[in-house]
């Protein structure tokens, strides 16, 4: 809320002169103290989420690796060959 609607606000409240300004002052350092802390609590929730993005990545990366290993374990078991295209960068 800017200041000006603070200033009506407390005039509405009965507030004057001094007792107005000090009110006015209170209230526009906790709104910007409040906006402070919602800008950190938006930035932080966004760093969590690229951090589970990347883990889900890895873990799906990992998953893709095993998953090419079983197949040329079977290769080798049955004597097929089978060319498997490498992934990288796939994900």
């Amino acid at each position: 809320m800017d200041r000006e609607k603070f200033i009506a606000l407390g005039r509405q409240l009965g507030l004057e002169n001094e007792e107005l300004r000090e009110w006015v002052e209170r209230e526009c350092v906790e709104a910007r103290d409040e906006c402070a802390r919602e800008r950190e609590i938006s930035k932080e929730n966004a760093e969590r989420q690229q951090k589970l993005l990347e883990q889900q990545q890895k873990v799906q990366e990992q998953e893709l690796k095993i998953l090419e290993l079983k197949l040329r374990l079977q290769e080798s078991a049955s004597g097929l060959s089978i060319v498997v295209p490498k992934t990288q960068g796939f994900l």
